[in-house]
């Protein structure tokens, strides 16, 4: 039986990378045989990093605060 894996992800701004590190992602899992919930925690977007995450299928949460622990933590709970 295979575990199931969370990556969380915090985002602020990151359309420009995002989808390579989403692919990244995709490809890593793929090699290990377990599901993985990619789980991307908005942090006061202004860009599309919603509509990029959510177009590969992650779970969005947002969290608006401005330190790092508390948005770790926001995904971290989400899983």
């Amino acid at each position: 039986m295979s575990a199931s894996i969370s990556l969380v992800i915090p985002a602020h701004n990151e359309a420009a990378f995002l989808p390579a590190c989403l692919d990244a992602a995709d490809v890593a899992a793929s090699r290990i045989g377990s599901e993985v919930e990619i789980i991307v925690i908005l942090n006061r977007c202004t860009d599309s990093t919603e509509e990029i995450a959510r177009m590969h299928g992650c779970r969005v949460i947002r969290e608006d605060a401005k330190n790092l622990s508390i948005i770790r933590n926001a995904g971290i709970t989400a899983a």
